[in-house]
């Protein structure tokens, strides 16, 4: 997560990125979702909500249990 959090540089709603487990072929792309100002993800991608007050503490926690609910069988530390 960039030390700029939501700031200028940092985290932007739209925002994705892609996680694939090449032992069971399952990619899957998150993408960052502010739940207040515009909400919804593209379809297909996996959703990271946040609000525009969150914190880098509250933007790793989310991508976090995003990551380790999803079905790629991945879990983030």
């Amino acid at each position: 997560m960039p030390a700029a959090g939501l700031s200028p540089g940092g985290i932007a709603d739209g925002q994705t990125f892609r996680i694939s487990n090449l032992n069971s072929g399952v990619t899957e792309i998150y993408e960052f979702d502010d739940i207040v100002n515009n909400p919804g993800v593209a379809t297909g991608n996996i959703a990271i909500p946040f609000v525009p007050t969150a914190t880098v503490d509250d933007l790793t926690n989310a991508v976090a249990l995003v990551i380790s609910s999803g079905g790629t069988g991945v879990s983030a530390v």
